[in-house]
């Protein structure tokens, strides 16, 4: 009897390690950690769906502090209607550089950022595996422990978490050049698995130069296998844009075709151009393609 005590008790107290917050978050820390150090080069499609909605009814001008506001508490005219949607298909790639963006099956990345892919509408990085890097290896120095939450008979941890704006490294478009805002947000850790599960990072109130209010991500995460490594990738991620006007955006981000990325070199030999004199001194341009409203093409 006494024996069986002895072995419960221990049972017992690995069992509290294994669900200790501090220790669960450490453990998590110090993983994603080296998951960062031993990242291979990496790529994916990334498939962005943009539903763009309007208020149903035409605000006065207000403050980004009153539409904020106003959606946390909400009237039957503050709704919001759904206008049209939009869809982007990119090739992003994750280096020891970051995350580098083109159009799916373009010939190189773009690693100048990629507002110079997308050129219009909202879009955010992150998501790739740079949120992850940041939040467990560089700007939230504090976690405050929030309890447990059964979901799908998985017991998960949420740990909350705030940024001020001099230890951000959150940044976010200001007309030509960028600002850096504070960010909040919380994770949700599997302690079973020691796998992040969920996470939500929020903006504070943006500067009008933004032409937004606030922005919103969440995260749902998976363990995923690339190359001869094991890592973190999100199935879904969805982000939220509320602007100065009242409008809003929500972005679905979907991953799909990861595979280890490798960087080769080609050389193409062009044949010679023809002669100036046979095309009256110059190249022909190619003709114009002629579209009219209404015609479907691909």
């Amino acid at each position: 009897m006494r024996l069986l005590i002895v072995l419960a008790w221990a049972h017992a107290v690995a069992v509290a390690v294994e669900t200790d917050p501090a220790a669960v978050l450490l453990r998590v820390t110090i993983k994603e950690r080296v998951r960062a150090s031993s990242l291979p080069n990496y790529t994916c499609v990334e498939t962005v769906n943009r539903d763009y909605y309007k208020p149903k009814a035409a605000p006065p001008e207000h403050s980004c502090s009153m539409i904020l506001e106003q959606k946390q508490r909400p009237t039957l005219d503050s709704g919001l209607r759904f206008v049209l949607t939009d869809r982007l298909r990119l090739d992003v790639a994750l280096t020891d550089r970051g995350e580098m963006y083109s159009w799916v099956g373009a010939s190189k990345f773009e690693d100048s950022g990629i507002e110079q892919v997308v050129h219009m509408g909202p879009i955010g990085t992150g998501s790739f595996g740079a949120f992850l890097a940041v939040i467990f290896g560089q700007d939230p120095k504090t976690f405050h422990f929030l309890g447990n939450t059964l979901e799908a008979g998985r017991n998960l941890m949420t740990y909350l978490f705030q940024v001020e704006k001099q230890a951000s490294r959150y940044k976010v478009r200001a007309g030509d050049g960028w600002v850096y805002t504070a960010y909040s947000g919380s994770i949700q850790i599997d302690p079973e698995t020691l796998e992040v599960v969920r996470m939500m990072i929020q903006t504070a109130e943006l500067p009008a130069e933004t032409g937004s209010c606030q922005t919103t991500t969440t995260m749902d995460f998976r363990p995923t296998r690339i190359g001869d490594g094991e890592f973190l990738l999100p199935t879904l991620g969805r982000q939220r844009f509320v602007d100065l006007n009242g409008d809003e955006v929500e972005n679905t981000t979907t991953l799909a075709a990861c595979r280890e990325y490798r960087g080769e070199s080609t050389i193409t030999f062009f044949p010679e151009p023809e002669s100036t004199a046979a095309n009256g001194g110059k190249n022909a341009p190619a003709p114009a393609i002629q579209l009219t409203p209404g015609q479907p093409f691909v």
